[in-house]
């Protein structure tokens, strides 16, 4: 569908997303799609006259489960990807949780206007389309975007968060990213570089080159 026009409502889950937004005072809002990211998730703007825009932010629980807590590194291998990674598997509540966090530490997360996170949908504030690439390309200097990013990294390796995230209702786990899920993101280059650059792919023993390569790194 073309940016710009009113998404019509084809399924049960465009059903579900009009009563939301009609439970939450947006039933007269324009829905205008916006570019996808890499995930589940889709977004649209809101626009309505005379008021601010608003992002619509539509995460149906599609994926597999989160990473409980107390999973040990076997249960993780077994519950697949976002377990062994510890990803929240694209949960509104973490979300929530975590840019309320963001935002009571002094940081520019999106205020969260509405969500329900069972449905998997949230009304966001709009921070906007200025991305650093967009603004670099139209002349910005790029130092003071750089130097505030990591000015913000530096706040968060200062930070101590509780071991539970929790704003507007929704509570989230603050886990370790751990040696299982350092190694689970590392390890997907050796599955998706060959396909990419289409080469055969990585010998066992280049594998075991690899992670005798990244083991003490990891374990720093």
């Amino acid at each position: 569908m073309a940016p710009g026009k009113d998404v019509r409502l084809s399924s049960d889950r465009e059903g579900l997303k009009a009563d939301f937004l009609r439970r939450h005072g947006l039933a007269d809002a324009q829905r205008i799609p916006l570019a996808g990211d890499a995930s589940t998730r889709r977004y649209e703007r809101l626009s309505r006259p005379g008021q601010a825009s608003l992002i619509f932010m539509d995460q149906p629980p599609v994926e597999t489960a989160p990473c409980p807590p107390d999973a040990s590194p076997d249960d993780r291998r077994l519950a697949g990807y976002n377990a062994m990674a510890r990803l929240a598997a694209g949960r509104v509540d973490a979300f929530v949780a975590t840019a309320g966090w963001l935002r009571s530490q002094g940081l520019s997360a999106p205020e969260i206007i509405a969500h329900e996170a069972g449905e998997g949908l949230a009304v966001l504030e709009d921070l906007g389309d200025d991305l650093y690439a967009r603004l670099i390309e139209t002349g910005t200097d790029e130092a003071p975007l750089y130097e505030a990013a990591v000015e913000v990294l530096a706040r968060l390796h200062e930070a101590t968060p509780p071991p539970v995230l929790e704003a507007q209702g929704a509570a989230w786990p603050f886990l370790t990213y751990d040696d299982l899920a350092l190694r689970t993101g590392g390890d997907m280059f050796l599955e998706w570089w060959p396909k990419f650059s289409g080469i055969a792919p990585f010998s066992p023993d280049a594998e075991t080159e690899w992670e005798a390569l990244w083991a003490p790194i990891r374990a720093r």
